[in-house]
C-alpha cells in the first residue's frame, strides 16, 4: 500500500511496495536497465533486486528510500524535518578519522535545523 498525502505532488513507496516491483521485474530485462528516476537518484533493475528476500540493500536503495523520507518531511503536510546522510557516511566515518570524513562532508548541512537526522548504515 502507498501512503499518499492530499496535499503533496509525491506518492512514498512502503518497503513491501519496493518488494513487490522487485519480484514483477521482468527476468530478461537487463541488469543495468533504468528503473526508477527520481528524487536525484537513479535505481537499476540490479538496485531494486536487493530488496528481495535473502539479499543485502545496496545503498543507492537505501540512499533513495531516505531521501523519500526526506522529502516527505519538507511537505507542508508532514512534520519534523529530517535529514538523510548518504548511506556510505557511516561507513566512512567508521573507516577513516573524523578529519578526512569532514572534509569530504563537513559543512554541507546544518545539521541543527533538522528534527531528525538519518544515518543508514549500507
Amino acid at each position: 500500500m502507498r501512503s499518499e498525502c492530499e496535499q503533496c505532488d509525491f506518492t512514498f513507496l512502503l518497503p513491501s511496495d519496493m518488494r513487490k516491483v522487485a519480484g514483477s521485474i521482468d527476468d530478461s530485462l537487463p541488469e543495468a536497465a533504468l528503473v526508477v528516476e527520481n528524487l536525484g537518484i537513479t535505481l537499476k533493475v540490479r538496485d531494486l533486486r536487493t530488496v528481495l528476500p535473502e539479499t543485502d540493500l545496496c545503498g543507492e536503495v537505501i540512499n533513495f528510500y531516505f531521501r523519500m523520507l526526506v522529502h516527505r518531511g519538507r511537505s507542508l503536510c508532514v512534520r519534523p524535518r529530517s535529514y538523510a546522510f548518504d548511506a556510505h557516511f557511516y561507513p566512512m566515518l567508521t573507516e577513516y578519522n573524523y578529519e578526512d570524513v569532514y572534509k569530504t562532508w563537513g559543512g554541507m548541512v546544518d545539521i541543527f535545523k533538522y528534527d531528525i537526522l538519518h544515518f543508514p548504515n549500507a
